[in-house]
């Protein structure tokens, strides 16, 4: 299955887009959780390919270390 992993800059625009191949969202998860954030980016999302979303985290927040 294939997720959508975007990067958002404070203003919700794409910074980067990327396609994480993946059983399930865990794995997804798995495949990019080491990823360096770019600069200027606030919040990281993880959407199915139909646009819902999976999860997401904010720079600072507890949640984005599980990113």
């Amino acid at each position: 299955m294939q997720y959508r992993i975007q990067f958002l800059d404070g203003n919700a625009s794409i910074i980067l887009d990327l396609i994480a191949d993946a059983r399930n969202a865990a794995g997804a998860i798995a495949l990019v959780a080491d990823l360096e954030w770019p600069p200027h980016v606030v919040t990281v999302r993880m959407l199915y390919v139909d646009g819902r979303e999976v999860h997401s985290a904010v720079r600072g927040d507890s949640a984005a270390v599980s990113f």
